[in-house]
């Protein structure tokens, strides 16, 4: 038996953004957040695992990331701009940043970036889900 008290176990292990209880790595946390965001149906053209899978390897070179800067900064951000972009379809990213980043600072979990570092990744997702839904929905079924 833990030693530690049980509700801040519980909360050190919130998920930042749905505030589910659970644990799990940084890159099991975005899958999650990008799944549980982005949508549910059979038809969704975002898959949790390649979208997890291309930011950890894509991150490290974009020009707004900081040098020395790890995934465990980056990642969150990446993962709200996904989730984002499921909560505010037809939207553009201009027309809704105001809302996120207000949000940013309770939804970053335990990212240490400001919103002014964060957006850029935020834009990077939100940009790459939107593109993937406009293929998918220009793209035949059955194709």
């Amino acid at each position: 038996m833990s030693n530690l008290n049980p509700t801040v176990e519980f909360e050190a292990a919130r998920d930042p953004v749905t505030g589910a209880l659970g644990t799990h790595t940084l890159s099991t946390g975005l899958g999650a957040l990008v799944g549980g965001f982005a949508g549910t149906s059979g038809t969704d053209p975002v898959n949790r695992a390649r979208e997890d899978a291309y930011w950890q390897g894509e991150f490290g070179v974009r020009s707004y990331v900081d040098h020395g800067s790890s995934f465990e900064d980056y990642g969150p951000a990446y993962g709200y701009g996904v989730a984002a972009h499921g909560r505010h379809p037809g939207r553009s990213f201009d027309d809704v940043e105001a809302d996120l980043a207000r949000d940013w600072v309770s939804t970053r979990g335990t990212s240490r970036l400001s919103w002014d570092a964060a957006r850029h990744a935020v834009r990077d997702a939100w940009e790459r889900v939107s593109d993937a839904v406009e293929h998918a929905m220009a793209t035949p079924s059955g194709d």
